[in-house]
């Protein structure tokens, strides 16, 4: 939602819009600190 005042621009995010977003932010965290995870494993096992 966007509203304009004068020169200022107002916007508000809806929650229930963004739950999509959220969902594909979710997956990638889990992805990335597995794959974080694994190579703090791999670099001290080599050290």
């Amino acid at each position: 939602m966007k509203r304009k005042e004068g020169r200022k621009r107002f916007c508000r995010a809806e929650p229930k819009n963004l739950q999509g977003a959220r969902q594909w932010l979710e997956h990638y965290q889990q992805f990335w600190d597995e794959q974080l995870e694994s190579l703090k494993q791999f670099v001290e096992h080599e050290q």
